[in-house]
């Protein structure tokens, strides 16, 4: 609250607040699940990041064989690095940081020295690239081989961990792109599947873009209302 409040006010907004929470699935921490926690350490590892491309050069990648269409998930970016002792996740500032024990669990199943680059949707690692597989750097392969290995290693395995699913014929991107539009997903991503994987966001266009249905804007918060909302506004 903006300011005190008495006893029974202040609980029934906690009331509310956790019924609010339960009701999208949230459970109680002695419940939940727990998680792999980690101090934020520098891990030495850093992302491939994507650029943003419009309606015009949407129609290009799609009629190109040589671009690959997959699903661009709502969660949170994270590399999974296996060791002989562990599981690091690792966040786009590749900081070492805390993931759900189901998905290191999973991991850890895998040879030591692999490294998996996905989204972290809930309590589910959605994996789109192999940068090691058992110590094997793959790097500088191929997008098309990186992703082959990807989805022969993770067959079998616990489905906690997923390769995404990867399209490359131009009729078969359009009809999945419309059945992601169909599902309100957040969007796509393209890959050039002759491209290495190169850490870092290039200036512009590079090999991995990225394509949103929802259009985005930043804004300033103007005020802070009474009953847990605020005010926004738009430059100009």
């Amino acid at each position: 609250t903006q300011a005190p409040v008495d006893r029974a006010k202040a609980q029934a907004i906690f009331d509310k607040l956790v019924g609010e929470k339960q009701s999208k699935g949230y459970v109680a921490s002695e419940d939940g699940t727990p998680y792999q926690h980690s101090d934020k350490v520098v891990s030495g590892l850093l992302p491939q990041l994507l650029n943003p491309i419009g309606e015009d050069e949407l129609a290009v990648l799609l009629a190109d064989p040589h671009w690959t269409l997959q699903e661009k998930f709502d969660g949170k970016r994270m590399m999974l690095r296996v060791g002989e002792t562990g599981v690091e996740a690792i966040n786009k500032l590749g900081l070492v940081v805390g993931v759900a024990a189901p998905i290191a669990a999973a991991a850890a199943a895998l040879p030591a020295g692999t490294v998996l680059d996905g989204e972290v949707v809930g309590e589910r690692f959605w994996a789109f690239d192999l940068l090691a597989d058992g110590g094997a750097d793959l790097t500088a392969q191929p997008y098309r081989q990186r992703h082959a290995a990807l989805v022969a290693l993770l067959y079998g395995a616990d489905p906690t961990l997923t390769a995404v699913g990867s399209w490359h014929d131009p009729q078969d991107k359009a009809d999945q792109l419309a059945a992601l539009r169909e599902r309100n997903a957040e969007g796509a991503v393209f890959k050039h599947l002759q491209a290495p994987y190169t850490a870092g966001r290039p200036a512009s266009g590079g090999p991995q873009r990225k394509f949103k249905f929802v259009a985005t804007a930043s804004v300033r918060v103007a005020a802070v209302n009474g009953k847990r909302s605020v005010a926004v506004e738009l430059l100009d």
